[in-house]
């Protein structure tokens, strides 16, 4: 069996983590590690998973440096104690026994596959999907995920490549990594792993989606849930950097979208989402990257 590090990113999240690595211990495969990056937790996480995973390897980082600083930390420290694979993990999912030893088996049969996701579902709704890898939107240059929403009936049951991945779990060959580098720091968190996924396979590597591997995910507990506005404003001021960084001629398009968003929602009396998205539209024109305080 190839050796895999699993990185977990934890922040203020000790129940979910802990849930989390408990599902972990159930699963058949014997040739991995286990990594906690803890991004300045203040709840006592550090210092409870110290006590009760004794054989984890903990990562103390002294503040929140967000979804990309904090997992490039947890994955050079995974290069440099040696590994064939690298599965990035959200704290806040639970995971079937088999759904290492599936992800391994695809991305085994060939060594162009450079990724592999498994099938993601709602935690408090297991029949039904989150994810089931992520779709190109070619008329607004956005990932949008699979499936996310529909009961699971059987319609994404086959190995596929897709065009991106989730973060949520992401299995990333070691070569990957050596040869397209760590995921932007600039997006601090949301789209970091679409931008990645667009590296990834512009270096030539397939990026594959694994539903015979399953897990079920809580969706961004850490952060207020999907609509939160700090999630709208990451996720519509960096999906305006991939727009510039990969498809510059699409981003008039794509800020007149974000502009009528703005209007739309103000009318419908969501404010606050409102504020996020021109707030995000105003930050991206003013080349204001990483953490906001304001988010």
């Amino acid at each position: 069996m190839p050796k895999v590090i699993i990185i977990i990113l934890n922040w203020n999240g000790f129940n979910d983590t802990r849930e989390c690595l408990g599902s972990l211990k159930q699963i058949d495969y014997s040739n991995y590690e286990i990594m906690v990056v803890d991004n300045g937790s203040t709840d006592g996480s550090r210092e409870m998973i110290g006590r009760d995973f004794p054989y984890v390897k903990l990562i103390k980082n002294n503040e929140n440096l967000g979804f990309a600083k904090g997992n490039n930390i947890g994955i050079e420290e995974a290069m440099k104690r040696g590994t064939d694979y690298i599965l990035l993990l959200n704290n806040d999912v639970v995971v079937d026994p088999r759904f290492l030893i599936e992800l391994i088996a695809v991305a085994g049969s060939d060594e162009k596959i450079g990724m592999a996701n498994p099938k993601i579902y709602y935690y408090d709704k297991p029949d039904v999907i989150w994810s089931a890898g992520t779709k190109f939107n070619r008329i607004f240059k956005s990932f949008d995920e699979r499936g996310k929403g529909e009961i699971d009936k059987g319609q994404f049951s086959k190995m596929k490549d897709v065009n991106g991945l989730t973060g949520c779990a992401m299995l990333i060959r070691k070569e990957v990594i050596r040869k397209t580098g760590f995921f932007n720091e600039d997006y601090f968190r949301v789209a970091e792993d679409s931008e990645y996924s667009i590296r990834v396979k512009r270096a030539g590597y397939r990026v594959a989606f694994v539903p015979a591997s399953v897990i079920w995910h809580k969706v961004a507990s850490s952060s207020g849930g999907e609509g939160a506005p700090q999630n709208i404003y990451y996720s519509n001021r960096n999906t305006l950097y991939l727009v510039k960084d990969f498809y510059p001629f699409s981003l008039p398009f794509v800020l007149v979208k974000y502009y009528l968003k703005y209007f739309f929602l103000n009318v419908l009396g969501q404010k606050a989402k409102a504020q996020a998205v021109i707030d995000a539209v105003q930050d991206f024109r003013h080349n204001k990257k990483g953490k906001l305080e304001k988010y």
